[in-house]
């Protein structure tokens, strides 16, 4: 008999469902003048239990244990074998039933050792093999720049056979592994955890795989919570899912888990993680050894400062309009602000770029999104169209000085030179701003703590709308009003991105300082989606 304290209830609740089956088949016209009868082996996850087993189901010797159905005097033959559960075990009996081609089939037995149909003719399962989840971690690594890491498996068919496979696939992806530490099949007779733990404390790992079965999993964690080894892990298949693990006390204290599940390999968590302390990030130390990192204090944000620069000379564009009008502050008032306000809409929809690319699923729309996600690229290209309408309009036929006579008065003013270019250059700008609204509320409903993207869209909608009054208002005040009115559009639309992109930043700042916080903003997205029903293990 087992140790009723190991007894797995999932495997004895598979068992109850395919008696329940079998009944029901057999009480059927599915298979007539056919019934379907089974012994059933609780092998105690024993090789030796379960090839004892085999042998009698080979022999067809029915001990005490085994249960018969429908009646004695049916022919027993045994045609098939369900079973086993565990990879270590599988391939054990799989060895013996191959001399016979008795049929076996299991139901949760993942090692790719299994897939040789020369060592296992007579193996079938309906589950893939390891080497479809080992490549998944491998993408999941290379995808979320994880360098190096680490893998633990332990002395099994699943966790040796495993590891190997995670060894091979991320040499395909150059991926850099910093240690592999293969434990005695059986955790918790494991001594020497000790000697593991040294390893957690120093590593640079900044993820480390856990491939073995659920129980060993099960040590590991309670001693990295005990530990207080706060680390990212990578859960195989066989503990991802489990609810035993997800209900551990304390289980935040050892870090975040991502799983992976057999079902087309899925990653049942989104959230990155680096090993670099708040305000620094990762480096390669020597570009010849990629797994050599160190960290170094974050550059300034670039896009955040060249947004607040360029709106800075937004709001100094308004002055040129003031005084006495010259051709020199005739040209220099528009142009300054189209391309202030073009650079600063540029780092606007470069961020836009970033955030929807970090929370794209769709993968075709993904595909697109990274394609064009080159931050600096996609500032430069959008801020030089403009410079090349300003400069053609600067140089083919600039604004000027301009007066009339006015009743008894001489009003000076400037002309906009070519219409058709100073209209291209705020219809260029309103196009920016058309694409950032597009992003912006497209984002509405992503997990933003901020509400960046409400407030954008927001700002955007200020510049449409103030330029879209300012037209009519333009063409009946065009006179002595005319560059107050063009100064007030420039400092409204300037307003709008300052109160909307930039106000609420400060605010967090300084009066809500415990939201700025990575730990809060990761608590933030994990309740966002399982709001959604999208289970996150963290």
């Amino acid at each position: 008999m087992c140790d009723l304290a190991s007894t797995d209830m999932e495997v004895l609740l598979y068992s109850q469902a395919m008696i329940y089956t079998i009944e029901r088949i057999n009480n059927s016209s599915l298979l007539p003048e056919v019934k379907i009868g089974y012994e059933i082996y609780d092998t105690c996850s024993s090789v030796f239990t379960a090839l004892r087993a085999s042998l009698n189901l080979m022999n067809g010797e029915s001990p005490d244990q085994t249960c018969l159905i429908p009646n004695d005097d049916v022919n027993n033959t045994v045609k098939a074998v369900i079973g086993e559960r565990s990879s270590e075990v599988s391939v054990a009996v799989a060895r013996l039933l191959a001399l016979p081609l008795m049929t076996q089939i299991s139901y949760a037995s993942t090692s790719e050792l299994l897939s040789s149909r020369s060592k296992f003719p007579s193996f079938f399962r309906t589950v893939p093999s390891d080497k479809h989840q080992t490549d998944a971690i491998a993408q999941l690594v290379h995808k979320l720049n994880f360098v190096p890491v680490g893998i633990i498996g332990s002395e099994d068919e699943y966790g040796k056979n495993g590891a190997e496979s995670l060894t091979d696939d991320f040499k395909q992806y150059n991926i850099c592994l910093e240690f592999k530490i293969i434990l005695p099949a059986d955790f918790s007779q494991n001594s020497t955890f000790t000697e593991l733990e040294d390893t957690l404390a120093k590593t640079r790992a900044e993820a480390i795989v856990l491939f073995t079965k659920e129980t060993n999993a099960m040590v590991i964690l309670k001693k990295a919570i005990m530990a207080g080894l706060n680390r990212t892990w990578i859960a195989s298949d066989a503990w991802s899912t489990s609810k035993d693990i997800l209900e551990l006390e304390h289980l935040s204290k050892c870090g975040r888990i991502y799983g992976i599940t057999c079902k087309r390999n899925k990653v049942s968590q989104f959230n990155c993680s680096k090993s670099c302390n708040p305000g620094f990030e990762l480096y390669t130390v020597n570009p010849k050894e990629p797994c050599c990192k160190g960290c170094k204090r974050c550059e300034p944000n670039f896009f955040s400062n060249d947004a607040l620069f360029s709106l800075l000379a937004c709001f100094i564009s308004p002055f040129f309009f003031m005084g006495e009008p010259t051709d020199a502050n005739c040209r220099a008032g528009l142009p300054l602000f189209s391309l202030s306000f073009t650079i600063c809409a540029s780092c606007i929809l470069a961020n836009l770029l970033q955030i929807s690319v970090g929370f794209s699923f769709k993968l075709k729309l993904g595909v697109w999104l990274k394609r064009v996600n080159q931050p600096v690229i996609v500032v430069l290209v959008c801020v030089s169209v403009q410079v090349v309408i300003c400069a053609f309009w600067l140089i083919k036929r600039p604004p000027f000085r301009t007066g009339k006579n006015n009743e008894d008065s001489f009003i000076l003013g400037c002309n906009e030179g070519s219409i058709e270019l100073f209209v291209a250059t705020q219809a260029y700008i309103a196009l920016l701003c058309v694409i950032c609204f597009f992003f912006a509320y497209k984002g509405r409903k992503l997990p933003d703590l901020y509400k960046n993207g409400r407030f954008i869209t927001i700002s955007m909608l200020i510049y449409l709308v103030v330029w879209i009054i300012f037209i009519p208002i333009y063409i009946q005040e065009h006179g002595k009003n005319e560059r107050a009115i063009e100064a007030s559009a420039i400092l409204v639309s300037g307003y709008g991105i300052l109160c909307c992109h930039f106000a609420p930043k400060c605010y967090i700042l300084l009066f809500k300082k415990e939201m700025n916080d990575e730990n809060v903003i990761a608590e933030y997205i994990r309740n966002h989606y399982e709001k959604k029903g999208i289970r996150i293990m963290s």
